[in-house]
Order: C-alpha cells, then sequence, then structure tokens
C-alpha cells in the first residue's frame, strides 16, 4: 500500500486530487496494489486488510499493516515519521474474505469456503490453524475474547470457544412471525448480549448468552424484499438501522419502541444498493455506504430534524487502479465500475475511447489466451495493408507534383504551398507505420511475459494451497520386542479392544513416542508388568501417529494417559478408570494392588478395627450372598463404586468393606434398607439412596463426606494452588515422611494421626480416645511385625539363592555339552574358587543376616555372584519360580530343590487333612510380602520410630484456640524441593527423611522441629507452638564466596544466617543489595554495583554485599514491600542505616551520591581526591595551602582584636575595683 499521490501522473488525476485538499483539509488518501474485499482495526495503530488480487488466477492474501504516523497524530501535523502504511505480517488465504474477526485466539476469517482460523505463528507470517466451519458459506461473526459467533441464518448460530474447542448451537428466533426470509446482515457482541441484524425484515434481536433466550427486538417497519444494515454502540445502548431505500433510523436499547430519529440518506440512482451503516467508537458519528460510490460521515447527535452530512468522499473518478471503499466497512460495491481510458489509432487522428467496465473486460479476457494471441495477427495484418496504401498514396502525389510544376512558376509556388502540409501529413504516416511496428513488437513481448506470469501464479497458488509439510514418519514400536507390555504402535483402537474383552483387568496407556513423560513411564510400566503380568493385562498404544484410528477417535490433551479397563459381567464391553497418581512404578503397583482387591471382607467388629487403623474411612456395604440371588441388588454399584474412588484416593487413606454376615451386619447397625455406611473417625454416615443410586452416586457421596484428621498431601507436579488454599484455612502440621507404597504401614504417619486425634477430641468421646489407643498399640506391634516378616524373608531368600546355585552346580557335574552357553553359566566367576566361596558362604548365612536390615542382607548375598548373575537374581528370584536353570535339570538333586525348608517346617506343624490350594494361596501371599519388603527396602528405608517417655497431653488442644491446626503428611521422597524451600535438610533427620514443619501463613512464618520425631517431641512442638513459645525459622540459602584477592572486584553474597553478623560491624560500612530471583529489575542491580564497587575501590573499610532473599528470610524489620532496595550501614552509627529512596532513578550516579552522603568525612575527602586527577590533587592542595594561610591571617588577626580589648578592659576593672 502506497500513498495515492505518488501514483497520479495523469492531469485529470492531479485536478481531482487537488480539488479534494481544497475540499478536506485534513484528507489523507492510499491506493491498494489489489481488490480490497475487508477490513477492521486491530486497535487504532493497527488495521486488518484482506486483498485479493490478480486477473486470471486470483490471488488472497491477509495484511496486518500498521497506521501512518499522519493518521493517529493529533491536528494537522506537518513533519511526521511515516506517511504510509507499514506491513507488519501477511500471509495468503484459501480464498476472498467477506468478513474478518480479531479474537483473543487469533484472526478468524468468513469466507466462501467456510469459516477458517488464523494466526501468527511466526513474527510476521499468517497461516492456517484450522477450520472452524465449513458448511457455513460467507457466514456473519461476531466475537469477544476466545468466543465466535458465527451463522448464515438466526436459527443456525454456532458458539465456538477457540480456547477450549467446544462448539455450541444457538437458535435465535423472532417472537413475530413472518413470511420474510430470515437472514444475518451483522452481528455485534457487547457483554453477554449477542445483537442479531435481520437483512430482509430490518429487524435487530438481543440475545441473552447466558439466559439462552431473545431478550429484545429492534425494529423500523416491516418490509420484505429490502437489504438491511444495522450496528451496535460500543456500550450497547445505541442501535442504528439503514435500508436499501435510504432510510435511517436510531434507537435506544433501553426504549426501544419508538426510534430516537429517522432521515433518508443521499443516495444515487442506477446504481445497485447494499447499506452498511457504522458508529464511530466515541459514538456521535455515523459513516454509511453502499449507496452509490460515496462514503458519508454524519453527526447523528447534532439531528434536528434532517441528517447533514460532516463529510463525503465520493470515490476516485479519475485514472487509474481500483479503490475499495473503506469508510463503509470496507465492503465491496458490485454495482460500482471504475473507469480506464485506452488509445487507439485510426490513420491520422488518436481518440480517447471509453474501455468496457472492468468486470466485462475481466471476463472477457480470462476466455482464452488464445483469442489475444489472434486478435494481435489481425492488428499486425491491417498496420501491413495500410502501409501499402500509405506508400501509393505517396507516388500518385509524388507524379501531380512534376505535372504541376512543368505548368507555369506561379502556379509551381501555388502547388507547392498547397503540398506542404500534404508532405508533413506523409511524414507523420511513415512514423505512425514504424510506431506500430514498434507497438506490434513490444505486444508480442509483453504477450510473452503475460504468459510467463500466468504459469507462475499457477504455480504459486498450487504451492500455497496448504501448508508444506512431511509426511509423518511409519511408527515404530515403542516398546522392547520382549516386554510383557504389549505395544499397538500403530494405532490399532480394534485389536486392542479385542484383547482387554478377554482380560478382568487390563492396564493401557496411550503414548505419544516424542513426549518426555511417555519416555519415562515406558520403563516404569514395565517394573509394574513385572510385579503384575499373571494378574492384569498390560498395554500400549500409540495416539498420536498421525491417521491412526487412535488418533481421530480419542482426543487427549496431555500425553501420558493411563487408564484401567476392567471388564464388564456381560463380557462385552469394559469401564474405563483413569489413574491419576504419580507416574512412578510403586504407586502403579500400589494401584493395581487395590484394583485387584478394592474390597474387604468384615466378619466381626476386629476387622473393622483393624481397617480404621489402617485408614482414615471405611465405607462399609451389607450384602447376603446367601439369598440365592447371583449377586445381591447393589453389589455391582458397590463394587465399581469403590474402583472409581481410587482414581481420586492415591494414598489408599478410605477402605470399602462388604459385611456378609446378618449378625454382624445388625451388630454394626446394617440393614438392607440402609445397607452402606461410612464409617468416619468421629461419627458415622448413613447412605439413604443405595437402593436407586449407581457407582458414580456413591463414590461422590463418599468424597463429599469424607472428613479426615490427617490426610496426605498430593501435589501434581506442576503449578497449582493445592497448598494455597490448605494454608489459607489457617495454621497447618507438615509431616514429611515416606510415602512408600511397597509397605502397608507408615509408622510416622500413623502417629501423626494419633496426636491429631487426641488434638481434635475436644468433647472427651471414648471412641475418638479409643481408636487413638489402637493407633499407638498398632505402631508397636507393627514394628514388631515388620521384624519378623524381614527375618522370615531373609531365610526365604537364602533358601531361593541356595537353589539357584544348586541348579547350576547341577548341570556342571553333569557336563552338558551345551553347558557354557546356558544361563546358569553367566553365573560363574572367572576365578576358580568360586564354588568353594558359595559353598562356604552359604553354610553361615543366617548368622550374618540377623543383624542387618533386609536390604542390606540381600546386598552381602550378592557380594559373591557376578554383575550378570546379580541381575538374574533380581529379576528371578525370589519372586517368581526359576524356570530359568531349572528348567534345563534332569531329576539330578530334585529333592534339594522342591524341598523348602519354610514349606517342610510347616507341614511339619500341620495336623489333619491338608488343602493344596489354600497352601498355595499362604505360600503366594508369603511370597508376596517378601516381594514387597524388598522392593520397598531398594525404594527407602523404613522410618520407624523409637520409643520414649509418656508424652505430654494435648487432648482437646484445638478448641482451646481460635486458631485450630490442620495435619497434613507430604510425600518426602517426591517433594524433596518444598522442604527445601522451608529450609529442611531432610538428609540429616532421623528417621531418614522425616521432619515436622508447623506454617503459619497468617505470620509469614514457619517453624522446625528440630528434635527427632517421637510422639513426646511432637507433642512438647504443638503445645509450645499454641502458647508462643517457638522461635521462627529462618531460612538461610548456601554462602557464596568468603575471600577476595586485593586485585579483584567482589560483591560478597550473604545468607540468612551471617547477615547480622556482617552488618554490624563496627568500623566497617556495609553496602547491601536485597534482590530476588523473580524481581526482572534486580537483573540489571549486579552492573550497577560493580560500578559502585569499582569507584569506592580505593576505600579502606567500605564493602558491598548482596542477599537473595527468595532463598533467605530476614528479621521482621528487614521486610521489604519492594525490590530491589539497597541499605547503607555506617561504620559506626548502625542504627542510622539508610534505605536507598525507591522512586529515584537507580544509576551509578544517585547510588554514589546516596553513598557519599552516608560516609564520614575523611571518607568523603578520600573518595573525592582518588577520583581526582594529578592536576586536580595539585589544585586542590594548593587551594588548601591558601585557605589554611587565609585561616591563620584571620586566627592572629582576632588574636590581635582580643589582646587589644583586653588591655582596654583591664584599666576599667582596676577603676571599678
Amino acid at each position: 500500500m502506497e500513498a495515492f499521490d505518488s501514483f497520479s501522473d495523469d492531469e485529470s488525476d492531479d485536478e481531482w486530487f487537488l480539488q479534494s485538499i481544497r475540499r478536506y483539509e485534513d484528507l489523507l488518501m492510499y491506493k491498494v496494489q489489489g481488490k480490497v474485499t475487508c477490513m477492521t482495526f486491530l486497535d487504532p495503530n493497527t488495521l486488518l486488510v484482506a486483498i485479493s488480487r490478480g486477473e486470471v488466477l486470483e490471488v488472497h492474501e491477509l495484511w496486518e499493516l500498521r497506521v501512518p504516523d499522519k493518521l493517529v497524530t493529533c491536528g494537522s501535523a506537518g513533519l511526521v515519521r511515516n506517511r504510509d502504511f507499514t506491513q507488519v505480517a501477511a500471509g495468503y488465504t484459501k480464498t476472498s474474505i467477506c468478513q474478518v474477526l480479531w479474537t483473543c485466539g487469533g484472526v478468524v476469517c468468513s469466507g466462501p469456503m467456510g469459516v477458517h482460523l488464523y494466526s501468527k505463528e511466526k513474527s510476521d507470517v499468517m497461516s492456517l490453524v484450522k477450520d472452524i466451519r465449513s458448511d457455513v458459506k460467507n457466514a456473519s461473526m461476531a466475537g469477544s475474547g476466545f468466543i465466535v459467533y458465527l451463522g448464515e441464518k438466526p436459527t443456525n448460530i454456532t458458539s465456538t470457544n477457540l480456547g477450549s474447542s467446544t462448539t455450541k448451537h444457538m437458535s435465535v428466533e423472532s417472537k413475530e412471525t413472518s413470511s420474510c426470509t430470515d437472514t444475518i446482515s451483522k452481528m455485534s457482541v457487547i457483554n453477554d448480549n449477542l445483537f442479531v441484524g435481520l437483512k430482509e425484515r430490518g429487524k435487530v434481536l438481543v440475545y441473552d448468552s447466558k439466559a439462552g433466550q431473545v431478550i429484545q427486538e429492534i425494529k423500523y417497519g416491516e418490509v420484505c424484499g429490502g437489504s438491511w444494515s444495522m450496528d451496535v454502540s460500543q456500550d450497547g445502548s445505541t442501535v442504528v438501522l439503514a435500508a436499501s431505500n435510504g432510510a435511517i433510523s436510531i434507537h435506544d436499547t433501553r426504549n426501544c419502541t419508538q426510534p430516537l430519529f429517522t432521515s433518508i440518506a443521499d443516495t444515487e440512482s442506477g446504481l445497485q444498493r447494499n447499506p452498511d451503516v457504522r458508529i464511530s467508537p466515541a459514538g456521535s458519528h455515523l459513516s454509511l455506504s453502499g449507496y452509490g460510490i460515496s462514503v458519508q460521515i454524519l453527526d447523528y447527535q447534532q439531528f434536528e430534524g434532517t441528517s447533514k452530512n460532516v463529510f463525503v468522499h465520493d470515490g476516485h473518478r479519475g485514472a487509474g487502479e481500483e479503490i475499495s471503499n473503506g469508510g463503509g466497512g470496507g465492503m465491496e460495491e458490485e454495482g460500482v465500475t471504475s473507469h480506464e481510458t485506452d488509445i487507439k489509432v485510426d490513420q491520422e487522428t488518436i481518440i480517447l475511447k471509453e474501455e468496457k467496465p472492468q468486470k466485462v473486460q475481466k471476463e472477457e479476457e480470462e476466455d482464452s489466451v488464445v483469442e489475444v494471441v489472434e486478435s494481435d495477427k489481425k492488428v499486425a495484418q491491417e498496420t501491413i495493408l495500410k502501409e501499402e496504401e500509405l506508400q501509393k498514396e505517396e507516388e500518385e502525389d509524388s507524379v501531380k507534383q512534376k505535372e504541376e510544376e512543368e505548368e507555369d512558376s506561379v502556379v509551381e509556388q501555388q502547388v507547392q504551398e498547397e503540398e506542404a502540409p500534404k508532405l508533413i501529413t506523409s511524414t507523420r504516416t511513415t512514423l505512425l507505420g514504424s510506431l506500430l511496428a514498434l507497438v506490434y513488437q513490444r505486444d508480442k513481448i509483453m504477450l510473452f511475459c503475460k504468459v510467463s506470469f500466468v504459469l507462475l501464479a499457477l504455480v504459486l497458488v498450487v504451492q500455497s494451497r496448504g501448508p508444506i509439510i512431511r509426511r509423518a514418519s511409519p511408527s515404530q514400536p515403542f516398546f522392547p520386542r520382549h516386554s510383557l507390555v504389549t505395544d499397538f504402535y500403530t494405532g490399532d483402537v480394534h485389536a486392542l479392544t479385542d484383547r482387554l474383552l478377554a482380560s478382568d483387568l487390563s492396564l493401557v496407556v496411550y503414548y505419544a513416542p516424542w513426549d518426555r513423560d511417555s519416555q519415562l513411564l515406558r520403563w516404569e510400566l514395565e517394573k509394574a508388568a513385572r510385579y503384575h503380568h499373571e494378574q492384569i493385562y498390560f498395554a500400549a498404544i500409540n495416539c498420536w501417529q498421525p491417521g491412526s484410528e487412535c488418533k481421530s477417535r480419542y482426543k487427549i490433551r496431555t500425553y501420558p494417559a493411563v487408564v484401567l479397563h476392567v471388564r464388564s459381567s456381560s463380557g462385552l464391553e469394559t469401564r474405563a478408570l483413569a489413574y491419576g497418581g504419580p507416574l512412578a512404578a510403586p504407586h502403579l503397583i500400589r494401584f493395581l494392588a487395590r484394583a485387584l482387591h478394592p474390597l474387604s471382607h468384615v466378619a466381626s467388629y476386629t476387622d473393622l478395627a483393624r481397617l480404621q487403623m489402617e485408614h482414615n474411612a471405611v465405607v462399609l456395604g451389607y450384602y447376603n450372598f446367601a439369598s440365592g440371588q447371583q449377586l445381591p441388588r447393589g453389589f455391582t454399584s458397590f463394587y465399581l463404586g469403590s474402583l472409581r474412588a481410587m482414581q481420586t484416593d492415591n494414598a489408599n487413606s478410605v477402605a470399602w468393606a462388604v459385611v456378609t454376615n446378618p449378625r454382624v451386619a445388625t451388630a454394626l447397625s446394617l440393614n438392607v434398607t440402609h445397607p452402606i455406611h461410612l464409617v468416619l473417625w468421629n461419627s458415622t454416615l448413613v447412605f439413604t439412596t443405595a437402593k436407586s443410586s449407581g457407582s458414580e452416586a456413591i463414590s461422590q457421596w463418599v468424597n463429599k463426606r469424607l472428613a479426615e484428621s490427617a490426610s496426605w498431601l498430593h501435589l501434581p507436579g506442576m503449578k497449582s494452588f493445592s497448598v494455597d488454599k490448605l494454608l489459607q484455612k489457617g495454621p497447618t502440621l507438615m509431616l514429611f515422611t515416606p510415602d512408600n507404597p511397597y509397605h502397608r504401614a507408615n509408622d510416622p504417619f500413623t502417629l501423626l494421626r494419633e496426636v491429631s486425634l487426641e488434638y481434635n477430641n475436644c468433647n472427651q468421646s471414648s471412641r475418638v480416645s479409643n481408636l487413638a489407643r489402637y493407633l499407638s498399640s498398632a505402631r508397636t506391634s507393627g514394628r514388631r511385625q515388620l521384624r519378623n516378616a524381614e527375618k522370615m524373608c531373609r531365610r526365604y531368600i537364602q533358601n531361593q539363592l541356595h537353589l539357584l546355585h544348586l541348579s547350576r552346580q547341577q548341570l556342571r557335574n553333569e557336563g552338558t555339552p551345551d553347558g557354557p552357553s546356558n544361563v546358569c553359566d553367566v553365573c560363574a566367576h572367572p576365578v576358580t574358587k568360586e564354588e568353594s566361596l558359595l559353598d562356604g558362604y552359604c553354610s553361615d548365612l543366617g548368622a550374618r543376616g540377623e543383624a542387618g536390615g533386609l536390604l542390606q542382607h540381600v546386598n552381602s548375598l550378592m557380594t559373591v555372584f557376578s554383575d550378570s548373575c546379580r541381575e538374574l537374581v533380581l529379576q528371578y528370584s525370589p519372586w517368581e519360580q526359576y524356570p530359568v536353570c531349572c528348567q534345563l535339570n534332569n531329576t539330578y538333586h530334585t529333592r534339594q530343590i522342591t524341598d523348602d525348608p519354610l514349606k517342610l517346617k510347616r507341614e511339619e506343624d500341620e495336623t489333619g487333612q491338608r488343602d493344596d490350594l489354600i497352601e498355595k494361596m499362604v505360600a503366594m501371599a508369603a511370597e508376596d510380602q517378601c516381594k514387597r519388603l524388598f522392593h520397598g527396602s531398594l525404594l527407602a528405608p523404613s522410618a520407624l520410630l523409637k520409643d520414649q517417655h509418656p508424652s505430654p497431653d494435648v487432648v482437646g488442644l484445638g478448641c482451646k484456640t481460635n486458631r485450630t491446626m490442620s495435619f497434613i503428611a507430604v510425600d518426602s521422597l517426591r517433594h524433596k524441593d518444598v522442604a527445601e524451600k522451608l529450609g529442611v535438610n531432610l538428609t540429616t533427620r532421623e528417621p531418614p527423611n522425616t521432619v515436622a514443619v508447623i506454617v503459619d501463613s497468617q505470620k509469614e512464618s514457619h517453624f522446625i522441629l528440630d528434635a527427632s520425631l517421637s510422639k513426646q517431641t511432637l507433642a512438647n512442638f504443638i503445645i509450645d507452638y499454641t502458647k508462643g513459645h517457638v522461635d521462627r525459622t529462618l531460612v538461610s540459602g548456601k554462602e557464596g564466596m568468603t575471600s577476595c584477592e586485593d586485585s579483584q572486584l567482589c560483591i560478597r553474597e550473604l545468607t540468612s544466617e551471617n547477615y547480622l553478623r556482617f552488618t554490624q560491624q563496627p568500623g566497617e560500612m556495609v553496602v547491601v543489595l536485597h534482590h530476588s530471583g523473580n524481581c526482572a529489575a534486580c537483573s540489571s542491580m549486579g552492573h550497577l554495583m560493580l560500578m559502585t564497587a569499582h569507584a569506592a575501590r580505593h576505600l579502606p573499610n567500605v564493602t558491598f554485599a548482596r542477599i537473595n532473599l527468595l532463598h533467605n528470610t530476614l528479621p521482621w524489620h528487614l521486610t521489604f514491600h519492594t525490590l530491589p532496595t539497597i541499605i547503607v550501614h555506617p561504620h559506626f552509627r548502625k542504627g542510622d542505616s539508610q534505605v536507598l529512596d525507591s522512586s529515584q532513578a537507580l544509576t551509578p550516579a544517585s547510588l554514589l551520591t546516596f553513598l557519599v552522603s552516608n560516609m564520614e568525612p575523611r571518607h568523603r575527602l578520600a573518595l573525592a581526591l582518588d577520583m581526582c586527577s594529578e592536576e586536580c590533587r595539585t589544585l586542590v592542595l594548593q587551594q588548601a595551602m591558601l585557605a589554611t594561610s587565609h585561616l591563620h591571617h584571620g586566627i592572629s588577626q582576632a588574636n590581635n582584636r582580643l589582646h587589644h580589648i583586653l588591655a582596654q578592659l583591664v584599666p576599667i576593672m582596676m577603676e571599678l575595683l
């Protein structure tokens, strides 16, 4: 787009342009290379323009232009920086655009091929993002934020959210029936109201998007067959209607019964009328277009019976290219044709002839390029004939001239005078023929250029039909070939469904191969599959592969997605349950273990008490399986409800149990009418609609009414308000302790539950007291049971490892030819004494393993094996049968391999009939316990608390203060960063990785328990905090560089531990910069401090330092509201420290001035002399000597005067005496 006057070469153009400037002083006109189909303002300085250009093949573009400074400057500015539009961004569109809309999600364009969304993926390229709707052509649009309304008819309007990609269909219908065809002329969105203008009926429907109904109708007559346009002011108070017959009406939406004003616009006859009316942002002017080629601007607030034009732009009527009408909203005027001039030669005259209308000419030019070539040939033949006729005429003239010369001299003179014009004409004709020949050659060259240009444009259009992308590469397997996880890497959902219907439980991971979390989850899933593959089917499917069935069927926003599929009783479908816990193998294993056994059986009150000790709440369901039915009514919903609860209960804090004995149900107040109870720590709730409710209703009821005295806090691992919502309730005791999924009991968390029950037992309830006492005894018995289980598992591991060694030794003794190649020989050491070493070691296994824990014992056993054998033991023994080594055996040592000492001991103790199935289940339970202990030891050591003296009483302490404390536990294995932010070092704690912290957000303080965790120390910690006897913890970061050489310029890094000690040193002036890593303005302060330190480098006892307040907590009097903050601590007057005014500009000069103002006089003089040159110092010394001499002279004069006064006073005093 360029300034119009730079194209004005024709005289008529110049004359018209000068006349326009005389009429309108501030008129600026610009010319577009193409046809503007629509345009809109993004902001007062940016314009969005849609352009279509090209004759044979049209190219459609979308431009973002910066408005010239001339248009945005106030008044008639003379000299401005730029006078032309500047292109900010541009791009090709699929088709011509009839309306463009700017939204928060990008640029929405409506055209003949639908509605599309474009955005600037790069800084200056507009590209297609997606097709919003392709079935609506030239749709009217309106938008607000991310919401876009579009439609062709009011009964079929679509609301699309560009942020969430959700779509909603609406029907905006008038209450009055009409025979008119309802099509939309324009839509506008003001607040929550959608204004829909009807093109044929001249009516505006105001639709409330929240209420979902039409709340107002505005109309001016009911005339069908016309064309109406409307617009709404920015505040929604004014609506303007304009009809094709020139009728204009202005309505107030607050009282729309009668229009505020009506008028008739100036129209031009003989032209098609397509009105377009716009209200200015200020709401005082209207712009009208579509009644010809003129654009009228009216001041409707000053109407007094008639409308007067403030401004009329009558279009560009001279020669040149077509100019789009931007004042009327940028819509193309179909009835307006531009006129151009064409030069044609007819012998000796040049005739200006009007060319055909541009639209007709364009259609003729697009017919065929061959017609142009044939017309050029005809012109060439006519030119040759004309040249021959001209030559004949010249010969005849020359013959006549000779005959006339012989007649008479007078006649000859007359003949010469008559033939002179003919000679001139002949010369002109000859020149004209040469000119026509040149024109013919030029036309041939131009024709060749046109054809080349058309071919080039065709290639460009074909290339720009869409983004040039590379076809996705074929999918590759994501899991290893021998993996226990079935990998559907092609995205075949049909094959996956068949496998899911063949298994009761299936765990499926929907992954993307490029996703980092998916890649990390791959190996965690392998570990979980190795643990549960005998009972659960594991699968993974590539749901990102373009063109795959999974990609087209499921819309996954975040990869990976872990889903548990439970096959229904019919076997024809599965129920999907999303997993929302950590993507780690231990937590996946715990989740799947709960899925295998979601329900517990309660046969007595003791079982219920045990569940209450292990879980925070228990959901009890009574179902009588002896009624003769296959499954009791409601049991399936209860079972599925327990599975649904697993989606949110990651810590297994709620137990789901079933009572089948009617007597036990009666003792627990369960009956058929109300079979579901929720047993909490202080009350029991009854589910009253169990018969008519499904699994979702049951799980939601449990989640809403769940009340825990102490609970686990699970953080999502990303930015969230989980901690903030909890801390806003009041002070919170946070217990950082390992959440080991392999261990069923957690000693520190059980202690936290016990203390929280006593703390909240305000009414001395016996139920709560008994539960707290049970928890205390459970902690003691749990530690004893853990030690016994570790002893049993040690013996089990010893036996399994010994059997592995015997199977390898048997193969060696048999001399199998394939011996060196089997898997057992991999375990052999290269030394010859390996066998005797192993036999001697295994003979004393029990004595070596009693003292240490299970993990230490396994590690000690691994020292006698090679690296390959260690991996073999961890994979196949003792957690699975040992087929790797034993399947190759014959009958030798069969007795030794099968005779498990634990099993033999059980057989010796047995009396009566044996049940092989029960024995197998007992053996599997023992192996599972050892398996969990072993993997739990690998994850983290057991956090066991030491027994101490009786603890102080905290019963009911929560009701003795207005600020009740909450109790939560945080997994210290996954959230070490949270503890580090609070200044806690988990590695030095006892038990390991366990510490208690009280956080009080209202006081902006937190307090750390320094002693080892026990009930006594925890109770004393709570009591001291309640009484206010606990000191606030100051977080201290890592100390930086402590020493600096004389040749270096350093800024000391301070921490909260050494801040006061360093700044309060007497005789030392310290300048401290207080900054934060989250402060953008602090990033430039380091350079400023270095420059100031360099200027004061020669001053003694002046030190520059800084402290990061994000990692260090300072006392209350050093809390700052703004950062960065600079404090100067003087040499001796430490109480007179000064803070640099933050309202002043931070520059080296201002900082140095502030520093000098707080210095001692001698330091000021030293700094001034240090900054002087040699000449400056010499001059200062001279001035000092001169000032000294003046002072001495003044002192001597004062002494003389004093002596003179004394001499006069002495006689007077003598006379008085």
